[in-house]
């Protein structure tokens, strides 16, 4: 998650987020690290967008939760989306990222 003071990505305090993308459905889950999501997302090329997300409502350590509504507003800014190496980045309609995902082992 993008640092909200500068150029520099933060770890999650819990529980690693993860996203899915299930582009022959346009559909999309995971976690934030505390809740489940799942929603939709538009994707033209390189440019990608999620619908308003849905999401479970269990509480948190109060950094996961401040971390998961962080999180959570990145997803809604996410225009574009790229691969580094094995990240896929999600960014916003500047190109800045918002988000790094590994793959997972």
């Amino acid at each position: 998650l993008q640092d909200s003071s500068g150029p520099t990505l933060i770890e999650p305090p819990g529980r690693p987020p993860e996203l899915m993308l299930a582009v022959d459905q346009e559909r999309v889950s995971g976690t934030d690290g505390c809740n489940r999501l799942i929603g939709a997302f538009q994707l033209a090329g390189e440019e990608l967008s999620f619908s308003r997300l849905a999401s479970t409502k269990m509480a948190c350590l109060a950094e996961v939760m401040a971390f998961e509504r962080r999180y959570s507003e990145a997803l809604a800014q996410v225009r574009r989306w790229s691969i580094d190496k094995r990240n896929l980045l999600l960014q916003d309609a500047a190109g800045r990222t918002l988000l790094l995902f590994r793959d997972a082992p």
